[in-house]
Order: structure tokens, then sequence, then C-alpha cells
């Protein structure tokens, strides 16, 4: 062999080849890099093994977070389905942390935690201040059973929280650390942790809550096998984003209501009136809703050009007058709230920051906790069907007819478009001169049979007891029931009798006349199934007067003449006066306010032909009043002192040449003897039947009668009457001009009601007026009847009636409240003397009087500057003893009385005259564009609280409560009956708001088919961190509203009789509400025990609830004075009081759509041959973590064709089971 031979060469053979060196270079080189390529192979495969374990292991820690917001998602779907397990309504409430449920009893039925717990749902009540509930102070030592949700990670130097920023302390109005927060022990620790426990996920699925060792760093996970080990651990807490403010919807409120009052503040807003698209002044719009409680360094104008479709400019927040409607903000909405930091419209190919000094990186990490970009609160009542919309809209669903406003508010008010009619939730309307046309017997889907259909739903709900709270409104107020569900229909029926953006033609209440008679008019419903009616805008009987003039004595007829047809006038004997009587009836319309509404009524009166008189004969004679006659349509002329807004109707109006209830005139043949000068006469009187006919257009009477009332007229009897004197024959006119009256001593042929002459004062203190008023003076109970009997005793003699030494039995008035020479003052407050000094008991003029005018000694009109009101009581009004009576505020400088607080259509005065308190002097301006919005004029359905409650048996001065009431006897609180008597178990009145709604569609539709954005949750209480105060949303509801608080010092001053053009100096009636004696009410509710309380923790069931909550003003001590607070402040009516109730009602929620899911979810691995029901901390593994936040929304499909129509008789279909849920924003928390 070749390798053999060479072997056995002498060393000094010739050298060997070189290849063979280099053959065996590369054979050990080649080794060397099979070697490596193993090697590196090998590695590879462990590098890709490790790899995948990671992977595998981080999509298992984000399949198991998935799993928790799951898990939170099903516990939201448990709680609001709104049934219970046999189909009967729940009521539900939200809150950070958890879900409540009620039954109809008004019980707690079930609560779901919105975190990881031990026990996630439950029966009953719930504390979370026991001793079970809250947290742990040694959560920190027990690691495998606690984590805190909020730990903190670093990024650099910044310490970054996932979910709140401790250091918002200070800068963040509302939001609190509780030195009781179980904080752990040592340096570094988190100063605001939000620990819960963590649920094990084993193999298959199953989450089990552990059970703790001794330590807590052992969790016991029961039902974990080698077969079946425990894989990881996830931990959740749902906050409710209702919780928190909205930087879609809110920005900074600025404060404006209706003038009531004659004060510095109450002047500018008459003057200042928010301008069309200036939303951050929209009563009860979540606009005014304000920021500035998280960012309290920018202004207002700077709140503004962030948040989006919002902008200065208008009214300048109240400081001057709007000259047009605002353009609004075209910015895009915020889809979360890192946008804020941004503007929305690039520079330069870049965008810029939102003011960077205020709103940066930093900040926003701060308030993140107190800001969303998605709240949205269902929009249904505690029996989770639709609500009905406030705003009516006409039958006619034309371009002429409807805005565009009125087609979103129907878009949001309507169901199943998919349908050829759909359902929809709001009342139309066609017809203001019928009682029934708009309310028609037979229901229907379609049409206005529709009104029918959504009447009855109403009152469907209201004969059932409510869930949440117990209780049928049915049971509480019998009849009368119906009857405010009718009131409550009418009252939307004639909201915006005159929309300002419609034209003429369009407009619900049409002119009949060149005068404008009918406009604003509207004949009352009603309900031809229950016999109730509404009020309408529509005068009715407030008192029925005899005006006794003396016409002519001896000295002006001493002996017979004849007039130009030659008739015979008898002399006068000396020592007697010839007397001449008129019949005259004065009308209220308790639906004061604007638009103007001019009467297109006439009058048929019966039963004066009985009426007799003598002068001591003993032998009574007719007075010759006609057996029934028409009084004809209201003058086409101005009555002088009148005016068109409701309140009193002069009975002037209804007075012409032809006018047929004049008496005929004493000692004429056949006719009783004149009277005794000075002397006295008997009078029989009887019932008077007074009926007021609808007019058409062309002033013909339409058969059907609005309304009868018949009124007993009383005789004399013992107390004759005293004869009148010889009346004047010059007057003064009302422009205070010396003007003759020929015939003054008449009142027909040129006397005091012919023509122009109706101008003039009509009473003189030579005259005799005896009259039967209504009393107590309530006149809302006789306006809501059909018909008025005398047993039904709502009208009484005046109180001088029966008393000869005085000449003057009666309360007339001008239209504008001035009153006739000898009428009675009426008083509603119980304040007197001095704060009332310019208040009489009568209103007379004389040469002493310093307010008396010396060429006109005979007339009391035009002189007092106090606005008293036209109720027979110098005391008062009361619903009960101890109890005071409910009343309005009228508008501006117009009286206070018995109204039904009228929607505020608007007015923006005329020449000279400034806006509202300029109407005594003329018509009114309507707003037009520049200011129409029809949320200015109905906030919510707060406005329905002048509405009274008792009209059927007969309760004065008892309305719809939606306030507090310190003394607890109002009928309108809960447990108390109609009358006001105890009875366990009926509703308190607030509730009746639960069943409407106004929605909102500026600047877009922010109210959508079953929700609202924007709203903010009354329940911020959270579980279980009760150590964490966040009631920054609900101060930033209160932040914008005032209150009207009038002194009882002020009675002289706080109306004037005058139109004004200027304010008073420095005379302030609105005061701010102080948020933290405020909140002290939601305190008490949820933690009772802090306060003394013996009541069980609870949260709020409805934002209803708001009403129950005294509204502390700047100038009150605390919450708890609040019970005695309005005793000094008794000028201040009903309607004001509840205002502010009104304006924040809407901008609250008790129920959330939406909810951030917060979530810690653990990959785990258990040590080989451990015991695998144990977790052992830090001993077995944690293989991946995820951590984040998902925001999730449930909603509604309105067109989903599993939706019934609710107003159907008996259809009960669970609303709450047809809601989806979706996914709006998700993000990792990986700083």
């Amino acid at each position: 062999m070749e390798f053999l031979m060479n072997a056995q060469l002498p060393l000094n053979a010739k050298r060997h080849d070189p290849r063979c060196g280099m053959a065996l270079v590369i054979v050990l080189a080649s080794l060397v890099f099979l070697a490596a390529l193993a090697l590196a192979f090998f590695s590879t495969v462990h590098t890709e093994l490790q790899s995948s374990k990671s992977y595998a292991e981080g999509a298992s820690s984000r399949l198991l977070a998935q799993s928790a917001v799951n898990l939170a998602i099903g516990q939201i779907n448990a709680g609001t389905r709104g049934v219970d397990n046999t189909g009967a309504p729940m009521a539900w409430a939200s809150q950070p942390g958890m879900i409540r449920t009620y039954d109809a009893a008004g019980k707690p039925a079930s609560w779901y935690k919105l975190f990881t717990s031990s026990a996630m749902t439950g029966t009953g009540a719930f504390d979370p201040y026991s001793d079970t509930e809250k947290v742990p102070s040694d959560w920190a030592s027990q690691t495998a059973i606690f984590t805190d949700l909020n730990q903190p990670m670093t990024s650099g130097t910044k310490t970054i929280y996932p979910i709140l920023d401790p250091g918002a302390k200070g800068n963040v109005e509302g939001f609190d650390i509780s030195p009781d927060a179980p904080i752990a022990v040592g340096t570094g620790s988190n100063p605001a942790p939000m620990p819960v426990r963590w649920l094990y996920v084993l193999a298959d699925g199953t989450v089990v809550a552990p059970q703790s060792d001794t330590g807590g760093t052992k969790a016991v996970v029961a039902g974990a096998t080698d077969a079946n080990p425990i894989t990881g651990r996830i931990a959740f807490w749902a906050d409710d984003e209702t919780c928190k403010l909205n930087i879609n919807t809110s920005s900074e409120g600025v404060f404006t209501d209706t003038p009531r009052a004659y004060s510095t503040d109450d002047f500018n807003l008459a003057v200042y009136q928010p301008a069309q698209h200036e939303y951050q002044r929209y009563p009860g719009h979540p606009a005014m809703t304000s920021l500035s409680t998280v960012f309290k360094n920018l202004t207002a104008n700077q709140i503004y050009s962030i948040t989006p479709r919002i902008t200065g400019g208008g009214s300048e927040g109240g400081t001057q007058k709007a000259t047009g409607a605002l353009n609004p903000d075209p910015d895009r909405l915020y889809a979360s709230i890192d946008e804020i930091v941004f503007k929305p419209i690039l520079a330069s190919g870049e965008r810029e920051q939102n003011n960077a000094a205020v709103i940066n990186q930093d900040t926003l990490e701060q308030n993140k906790f107190f800001l969303t970009a998605s709240s949205r609160a269902p929009d249904v009542n505690l029996f989770n069907q639709p609500r009905i919309s406030m705003w009516p809209l006409s039958a006619s669903d034309d371009a002429t007819h409807r805005t565009a406003f009125d087609k979103l508010i129907a878009f949001c008010s309507t169901m199943r478009n998919d349908l050829g009619v759909p359902y929809r939730y709001y009342f139309t309307r066609q017809d203001p001169n019928d009682a029934t046309t708009d309310l028609p017997a037979t229901p229907s889907v379609d049409g206005l049979g529709r009104n029918r259909m959504l009447l009855e739903y109403l009152r469907s709900l209201t004969s059932q007891d409510i869930p949440g709270f117990g209780g049928s409104f049915a049971a509480k107020y019998g009849n009368d029931r119906n009857q405010i569900l009718t009131e409550m229909f009418d009252y939307i029926r004639c909201t915006n009798l005159r929309d300002s953006t419609l034209t003429d033609a369009g407009k619900y209440t049409q002119k009949f006349d060149a005068y404008n008679g009918g406009v604003g008019q509207v004949i009352p419903i009603v309900d031809s199934t229950t016999h109730t009616r509404g009020f309408g805008r529509f005068p009715t009987v407030q008192s029925v007067s005899l005006v006794f003039i003396g016409t002519a004595d001896n000295t002006t007829n001493p002996t017979d003449t004849t007039d130009a047809k030659g008739n015979v006038i008898p002399r006068v004997e000396p020592g007697k006066i010839r007397v001449q009587a008129g019949f005259f009836v004065q009308f209220f319309d308790p639906s004061l306010g604007l638009v103007q509404a001019r009467p297109w009524f006439t009058v048929k009166i019966s039963g004066l032909d009985g009426f007799k008189w003598d002068s001591g004969s003993g032998n009574p004679v007719s007075m010759g009043f006609p057996a029934s006659a028409f009084t004809g349509r209201v003058n086409d002329l101005s009555v002088a002192g009148d005016t068109y807004f409701g309140g009193i109707v002069g009975f002037r109006q209804l007075t012409n040449s032809s006018y047929p209830f004049i008496s005929a005139i004493t000692g004429y043949t056949g006719q009783a003897s004149d009277m005794t000068a000075n002397g006295t006469f008997n009078f029989t009187g009887g019932d008077v039947k007074v009926e007021i006919h609808a007019l058409d257009s062309s002033g013909k009477v339409i058969g059907k009668l609005v309304q009868t009332v018949t009124i007993t007229f009383p005789s004399s009897g013992s107390s004759p009457f005293p004869a009148p004197s010889l009346a004047p024959d010059k007057v003064k006119n009302s422009n205070d001009s010396t003007k003759s009256v020929v015939n003054y001593r008449k009142f027909l042929g040129g006397g005091r009601i012919d023509g122009g002459n109706r101008a003039y004062p009509f009473v003189s203190k030579t005259d005799v007026v005896r009259s039967v008023v209504a009393t107590p003076g309530d006149i809302r109970l006789i306006a809501a009847r059909e018909e008025v009997k005398p047993s039904d005793n709502l009208f009484a003699a005046h109180e001088y009636f029966n008393n000869t030494s005085q000449r003057f039995a009666h309360m007339l008035r001008a239209g504008n409240n001035y009153p006739f020479y000898g009428g009675t003052g009426g008083k509603l407050a119980n304040v007197s003397s001095p704060a009332y000094t310019s208040y009489r008991d009568q209103y007379t003029i004389n040469g002493a009087d310093p307010n008396a005018s010396g060429e006109s000694p005979y007339i009391g009109y035009g002189w007092s500057s106090v606005r008293d009101t036209i109720v027979p009581s110098h005391s008062g009004v009361f619903q009960a003893p101890g109890l005071v009576g409910d009343w309005d505020n009228g508008i501006a400088n117009q009286q206070d009385g018995a109204y039904i607080n009228k929607a505020d259509e608007g007015d923006i005065g005329k020449g000279t005259y400034q806006p509202y308190f300029g109407i005594d002097f003329q018509s009114g301006v309507d707003p037009g564009p520049t200011y129409f919005s029809p949320n200015r004029l109905i906030p919510s359905p707060v406005t329905f609280g002048s509405l009274p409650t008792g009209v059927l048996t007969n309760r004065p001065w008892q309305t719809l409560l939606f306030r507090p009431d310190p003394t607890g006897l109002h009928a309108g609180n809960k447990d108390r009956d109609v009358t006001g008597a105890s009875s366990a178990g009926q509703p308190p009145d607030y509730l009746f708001l639960d069943l409407f709604h106004m929605p909102v569609v500026e600047p877009y539709a922010i109210s959508e088919p079953l929700s609202t954005a924007g709203r903010v949750n009354m329940n911020y209480q959270m579980v279980p961190f009760t150590y964490l105060t966040r009631d920054t949303a609900v101060r930033a509801v209160l932040k914008s509203e005032k209150l009207l608080s009038i002194p009882d010092a002020k009675a002289d001053t706080y109306k004037t009789s005058g139109a004004p053009s200027q304010a008073p100096s420095n005379v302030y009636f609105r005061k701010d509400v102080d948020a933290d004696k405020t909140l002290e009410g939601f305190a008490r509710r949820f933690n009772p025990k802090a306060y003394g309380l013996t009541v069980d923790p609870d949260i709020f069931r409805s934002a209803a609830e708001i009403c129950s909550i005294h509204l502390v003003p700047s100038d009150a001590p605390s919450y708890s004075s609040m019970s005695t607070y309005w005793d000094t402040r008794r000028l201040t009516g009903d309607n004001s009081r509840e205002k502010p109730y009104a304006d924040i009602y809407p901008r609250l929620t008790t129920k959330s759509n939406t909810f951030t899911i917060h979530y810690r979810a653990q990959s785990l691995k258990k040590i080989k041959g451990s015991d695998p029901t144990v977790w052992r901390e830090g001993v077995d593994r944690v293989v991946a973590e995820d951590r984040g936040a998902e925001i999730i929304e449930r909603y509604i499909d309105p067109n989903d064709q599993r939706i019934p129509d609710y107003a159907q008789p008996g259809e009960q279909t669970a609303l709450g089971k047809l809601y989806k849920t979706r996914v709006i924003n998700a993000r990792e928390f990986a700083p």
C-alpha cells in the first residue's frame, strides 16, 4: 500500500508534499465549522423554543386579560337586564365598581361587583363600609390574594400610574384621598392604591376565587389538579365613565334664567340673553357643565377654544347684548382624551398643542381619571322602557311646520324606522282652537291617535308600582293621577306656541284679525275618556262683580226733562241718588309668560234676571238685566293698563258700546225708586252661569263650550249695600292728562265702557262695588275644570261683601295688576310691614296720600308700586297649617301668583323698552333666530313643577313637588297621599320626571334614540375604594347654577310697577351654589353613619332624586340649616326654588352605558412537584403579565326588529335584554 510504503522511507528521504498539510487544515477547519454550525443550530432551536414559550405566555396573558374584560361585561349585562328571573321590572343604578338592582317594592334586590372579589354577586343591601367589603388594611402583605391595579411604573424619571395619579389632589376640584386609605407600609408606597382580589384561572378555563392562608402569600385554589393546573390569574375594576367630565359635551357654563324680580342680576339676565349657539348658556345643556373643575388654570375662553363646537362671543358670558347668532366651532369630536392635547387643525403639516402650559402630557396624566371622551347614559325610565319627549311637534311633517330642530328631536324619540309607521315617543299637535282634536278618543300608531296611545302608556306606567321605590301614582293620587297626566300633556302641547324660526303659516297659534286676536291662545285639552282637562293658554273666571254708580242727584236733575228721543227723564228728589249697575267678569290666565296671548273668545252670562234691588220699600224690583246674553267677542282695541301675557285678563276687554249686562236705572217708571243718598239698599242675588265660548277664525261662536262656571252671588241679607254717591263727570286718563268724558255717570251712551273710554280708570271713589272672588284664590283649580259648580266651593263673597260701612268689596285690577279704586290687596307670603310698605289692605287715593295725583282724586289706578296678587288673604296662602302654599314668581316685574310656570318663549324688547321689563307697555318681540333654541324653552320635565295635584280633591296651593320640603308635610313627599296625610309606601312626586326627557340636539344630536351623551352620574362613590373621593363631575354640574333667593326685607322693592330702563344698583338675589355644603347631601346617602343617621348606606336610584337634595346657596351656613333658610326668604316662589333643579336634573344620571375596565392578567407556572392547589407567591413563577384598559359601551339598535311598541297595552318586553356591547377604545399600560 502506498500509505505503508511511504511509511518505510528513511528519515532523510525527500520532503512531504505541502498539499497534505493543507488537507489536514481543511479537515480540521471543516470539523470546527460543523461543530459551530451544530452549536448554532442547537442555540437557535433553544432561542426559538424560548421565544415560542414567551409568545405563548404573552398570548396567554392577553387571553386572560380578555377574559377579565368579558367577565366584567358579563357582570354589567347581568345587572342591567331590567327584569328579575320572573320577568318583573327591576330598577338598576351604576357606580364605579358596582351595579345595584331594586325591586318594585323599592327594596334592594341584587348587587353585581364590577371588580374581582371572592363574591361577585349578592342579594339585598350592600354596605361598602362593612368589614367584609372594605379593602383590608393589610392587603399589601397578602400578595397571593390582592393586587394593586393602580401600581405605577417608571418611564425615565417619571412615575406613571395606570388609573389614578395621586398628584391630582389639590389640583382638581372634588378629589381627595382619605387619611384612612390603606396605604402599604414603607417608603415608595403607592399613595393611591386600588387593590382588588386575584381570581385564579385553571387550564380548563375555570375561574376560582382563592382562599388565603394565614399570611396571604399562598393562595389555595379549589379544583386545581396536575391535569387541570393553575395557568393564570386576573383582576379588574370597572370605572363608570359617566362619573367623569365628557370633553366633547362639557365646556364652561354661564348661568342664565328668565328674570323674576327687579334686581341687578335679574335685569342683566333680561338684557344680556344667550345667543343662539351659545350652548354654554343653554339651561340644562351639557355644555353648562364646567371643565374648570379639572382645568383650574384655564379661563372660560381658553376652555371654549379646546372644546368641540363651542365658541365664545354672543353675550360674552352674560355681560353684553348679543348682536346675532354664533357660528359654532367646526372642530370634530375627540376620539379619546389624549387628543385634547392637540388642536384639530394642522399648521405647517403638524398639529399644534392646545395651551401647552396647562394641557400637556404631564397634566393629562393627572387629569385622565376625571375626563372622558365617551360617556353615554340610557334614556329609559325606571321600568326600563322609553321616555316621552318634552318637545311638541306639528302633526304636519313638512318644512312649513317642522324645523331642523324638530326633525332631530323626532329622530331622538323614534324607534323602528324600518317600519312603515315607526314607534314615536313624542306628542304632536294640530288645532289650538279645539279641546279634543289633539287628543282623540281612539288610539292609533300614526297621526294624532298616537297621542292617545302615549297618554295611555303613561297611565299604565303610573298605575304600576315603581321599580326602585315602590308605590304607584294611581294609588297616591286616585283620579287626580289622570288629571295630572292630562295637565302634563297639555303643558307640552302649549310649549313653543310661536316658533321664531317658522313663518306665520307654520306656527301653532294663528292670528284671526288685524289685532292679533287668537295669537298665543290655546283652548285647554279635554280628555274625553277620563273627563279631565288641561290648562291650555286660556283665561278662566277670577271674579264677578256688580258696580253701582250714582248717575244723577237733585243738583243734576232737579226737574223732569226729556232726552233727544223725547223720553222723559224723571227728576231726582232731594236727598236721593239715581243708581245704575253693571255686571262684570274678571278673568285670569294661569299661563303667565311669553309669547303674548291675545284673547279670542266670547262669554254668555245667564241668571242675572233674578237680581233685584229696593231702596227700603220692602218690594224688590228686577234690576233689568237680561236673562241670558253674550258679551260679544274680545275687543279689537287695546285697553290701557291691560297686558296680554297671562295673569289677570281685565274685565274691560269684553266691554263695548253694546255690552248687555247693564241694569236699568232707578227712578224711572216701572223701576226701583231712587236710593236714599248716603243710605243703603237691599239686594237679592242668585246663581250666575258664565259660559266661555270659543270663536272660529271669523269670530263666530263654535258650538262646544270651553268652560262653564256657575257662581252664587249672595243677597245682601241683613247687611244692606251702601248707596253710591254721584259719580264725577271728569276723570284723568291713563296718560295723566285731564280729559272730559261726557257721560262718565253712565256705562253706555258715551259712558265709561264705550270705545276709547275703556282706557280710563273704571271705578271712582263715589261708586259701590260688590264682588264674589276666587277663594282661597288658587285659580288653577278653577281653570282645570270643564264645569265649576257652587258646590265646589271655589268662590266666595269678598270679605267686605256684608260690611255696610265698606263701599268697596272687590279685587278688580287692570290686566297689568294695577288696582282699581277700593280694590283690596292680597298676600301670597305672610310678610308684614315694614317690609311691605307699599302694600295696602285696600287701595285708595286721597290728598293725604303721598302717592296721590292731585288732579285725580277719584281713582286708584296706576299708582301701586308693589305687585301684590289677587288672593283674598292678608296673611299668606297655605296648603295646610304650617305648610306654605305653592305659587310662582311672575316674570320680571309681573305680579306673583297661581301660575303653571309656562315655558319662556323669550322677549328681546321693543324700542326703548327693555326685554321682559317692558311688556306692560308693548306686545313683546319674539326672539327670532338670534336667540331661539328648544333647550332654552324646556330644559327638562322639572318645568312641570307648578301643575296642581289636587284639582279633583280640591287641594289649593298644592303642586308637584320637585324640590326638598323641610317640613315633610307636602303631599308630594314620599309616604304622603294626595291630602298630605301620612301614607306609607306612596312615591314622591319627583318620580314623574323619570317618565320624560328633553332631547339635546345642539350643536349635534348629543341625544340619540334611548341615550344621551355627557350626563354625570350622581353615584360617584367608588367601590371598594371608598377612601377615594371623586365628586369632580357633580361639582362641574353645580358650578354654573344659581338660586333665586328673595329676602323678606325686599318685599317692597323686588317688583316694580314701571318699565325700568336700567338695573337697580347693587341688588343681588341670585346666589351661587355652595358645592361643598351641597354635596353633604350626597355623602349622607352614601355613608349615613358618618352623620349620625340610622338608615342603611345606599346610592341614588334615579336622577330625579336630586330634587330631594338641598342646593345650598352661598349665603347659607350649612346643609342642615336649609331646614330654616327659606323661612326668611318667603317671597321666593315655588317655580323659582325648583328652577335650579330644572337646569341640573337633565345633566345627571344614575345609569351608565359606558365603562372603562381596568385589568391586570398574569400567566402563571407552577413549580413541578408542588401542591397543584396552592399558589406560592415568590416561589411559583409569573411568566407573563398584561395590563391595560378597555372602554366598553352598551348600546341598542333602535331599528332592532325585536323592539316592540311599548305604547301597546300590556307590552312588557325587557328592553335591557336587547342591548349589545362594543369596545370603543382599548390600550395597554406599557409606558
